[in-house]
């Protein structure tokens, strides 16, 4: 057996055992989500929607004084009143929205070593 071969059967027997411990099946072609009851819905939604204001109050590397008490005010609404956590998902994607459309320079600026990466070259 060569080294690669070796390589790529410890990659797959990896790639089964962290999908298997997140919830879905062993082989790609199995996956199954993992059965969520409508709270944690709630609650998975409402994380990836802090996540995404978070990300856009990052964009140009910094946080604002405003962006960080906003942060920590609707977390706390979200922890101190058990029934307020939709409000506060819709309250965070409207912020998101909000934020990236007022500092929509920002988005180009965030991912401008991409760019420098991908451009050629020049041959001298």
């Amino acid at each position: 057996m060569t080294t690669s071969t070796k390589k790529d059967i410890s990659t797959r027997a990896l790639y089964a055992h962290l999908m298997r411990r997140a919830g879905f099946g062993a082989h790609p072609d199995e996956l199954d989500p993992l059965p969520l009851d409508s709270r944690q819905q709630e609650e998975v939604l409402l994380t990836a929607a802090q996540s995404l204001f978070a990300v856009s109050l990052l964009l140009d590397l910094r946080m604002s004084l405003v962006g960080a008490l906003l942060l920590m005010g609707l977390f706390l609404i979200q922890l101190l009143i058990p029934g307020a956590h939709m409000a506060v998902t819709v309250i965070y994607f409207i912020l998101t929205a909000a934020n990236l459309i007022v500092y929509r320079k920002r988005i180009g600026l965030a991912f401008k070593w991409l760019r420098k990466k991908a451009a050629p070259q020049a041959v001298g």
